[in-house]
């Protein structure tokens, strides 16, 4: 029998959210339906820490997660012990035949991390950001050394593929495209939520919360009974205090909820409510994909990753200009007022994102992995 490719997939953490969602699919995807030999390497840890490590041999920062990472993290073993389980570690599945494996980093940001990893056959950068956060994490010194030493792009997306050809001056050749995906969602079913408008992700000045109020304000002046509610981020944040003072000081401490980090969002989807997607800047969000799964409407700027969807879905109404609040809560006033124009909306955007899938997506990824020498 063959052996099929080796491949590391190197994440900057495990948190919840869109890459390593994306990279825990794909590592599912590859091990259920391929040869791959796959392992993860995290810089950090994170609530899906446990998931990565029941699909394959994970380690965070080199060290192994599951050899009795607590005891050693918390000094019950003597040194001996401690260097007798990297050893082990050393000698996992991922590091065997070294010089043929695909070494993936999952995200700008571990980059420079898979980059140190050698012997390999072949670097790929899968590159979930923008220019604003992208430029944070690489100087354009930094960029232009491992742009250098790695051997494919693949872009998440078309505006970032957009980005790497045309800002940073990569080679067509050089760059993959492949949609984002999802695990397909559950179907809608007949209960949901309260709330009338929700708004998901971290609590952090990119993904927009604070716009998100003010949408909130403009609709609850017409109607004080709405309901809303921000799901994710940290609570303890100095932007959450900010966001909890913009509800306060707009009177809507019992119009929205801010239940922080949750570890699903189902509950919280509306029955017959709006995603209000306020991302400043955000290539190709998973929480539209998801609420155009679960039949949930969206309203969001024009320019990003989401507006490029509803624009061809034909549902370019339900975009704004970046910025403009009142636009936005227009689009979502209407369609919380029409039920038809809801419906309408689902469905149009439920069939833009069809292919938008683990399952379709999968194989295209692995392809751009692999290139020409798989």
């Amino acid at each position: 029998m063959t052996d099929g490719p080796r491949i590391v997939l190197v994440g900057h953490d495990a948190s919840r959210t869109g890459a390593p969602i994306l990279g825990l699919s794909w590592v599912r995807w590859l091990l259920g339906h391929t040869d791959a030999r796959v392992s993860v390497d995290l810089q950090r840890g994170g609530p899906l820490l446990d998931d990565f490590a029941a699909l394959a041999p994970t380690t965070t920062r080199g060290r192994p997660h599951q050899l009795l990472q607590a005891a050693v993290d918390g000094g019950l073993v003597p040194d001996r012990v401690r260097e007798a389980l990297l050893a082990v570690e050393r000698s996992a599945p991922h590091r065997r035949d070294p010089g043929n494996r695909i070494v993936v980093a999952n995200t700008v940001a571990a980059w420079a991390a898979a980059a140190e990893i050698r012997p390999r056959r072949r670097l790929v950068c899968w590159v979930h950001e923008l220019d604003g956060v992208a430029d944070r994490l690489v100087t354009p010194a930094q960029r232009a050394q491992l742009l250098g030493r790695t051997d494919h792009l693949v872009a998440e997306g078309e505006r970032v593929a957009e980005m790497l050809r045309e800002r940073w001056h990569v080679p067509a050749s050089r760059v993959s495209t492949v949609d984002s995906f999802i695990d397909a969602a559950p179907a809608p079913g007949p209960d949901g939520g309260p709330h009338q408008l929700i708004g998901v992700g971290s609590l952090v000045p990119r993904k927009g919360a604070d716009t998100f109020v003010e949408v909130v304000a403009h609709l609850h002046r017409r109607d004080p009974d709405l309901r809303a509610a921000w799901v994710g981020g940290d609570l303890a944040t100095p932007y959450a205090s900010l966001v909890r003072t913009d509800i306060d000081a707009a009177g809507l401490g019992a119009a929205i909820d801010l239940p922080g980090a949750v570890s699903d969002v189902g509950p919280w989807w509306p029955a017959h409510g709006v995603l209000v997607h306020t991302a400043r800047e955000d290539p190709a969000p998973l929480v539209v994909l998801e609420a155009a799964h679960r039949g949930v409407p969206v309203v969001t700027w024009a320019g990003g990753g989401a507006g490029d969807l509803l624009q061809a879905a034909g549902c370019g109404q339900l975009t704004a200009a970046p910025g403009d609040v009142f636009a936005l809560a227009r689009a979502a006033r209407e369609l919380l007022a029409d039920p038809r124009a809801r419906r309408a909306a689902v469905d149009a955007v439920g069939a833009a994102a069809a292919h938008r899938t683990t399952e379709a997506q999968g194989p295209k990824l692995l392809e751009a992995v692999l290139g020409a020498h798989g």
